[in-house]
């Protein structure tokens, strides 16, 4: 189960990336 814990990493990292790019486009 480690490559689970990468899934989960860069799940995490996407979200959070993700997150960051909707601010921006709401923020225009």
């Amino acid at each position: 189960m480690h490559n689970m814990g990468i899934v989960v990493e860069s799940l995490d990292k996407a979200v959070e990336f993700f997150s960051e790019i909707g601010l921006t486009l709401e923020g225009r």
